[in-house]
């Protein structure tokens, strides 16, 4: 995750969007161990220049929120995906 956010302040968004999908399909997949739990995570603020570290947040809801920050899809779709996270 830490990686597409940098890739993300280095304006490079293609890499970024890739390296953060990857995050989640690796926090998703049943054959690994990651736990989508973290001390801090790192999201972008509003002004996408700069982030924030957030403790007790779930690390697939960072990467969702992250995604969602750098465009990658509508309020509504990440709605969507939250939901389908926490069914």
């Amino acid at each position: 995750m830490n990686k597409g956010i940098a890739e993300f302040l280095r304006d490079d968004r293609a890499a970024a969007t890739k390296s953060l999908g990857n995050a989640l399909k690796q926090l998703t997949d049943p054959n690994t161990k990651f736990e989508p739990k973290a001390s801090y995570v790192l999201v972008l603020d509003s002004t996408l220049n700069k982030v924030s570290p957030h403790g007790e947040l779930p690390v697939d809801v960072a990467i969702l929120v992250n995604l969602w920050r750098m465009g990658a899809f509508t309020q509504a779709e990440l709605e969507a995906e939250l939901a389908r996270a926490f069914q």
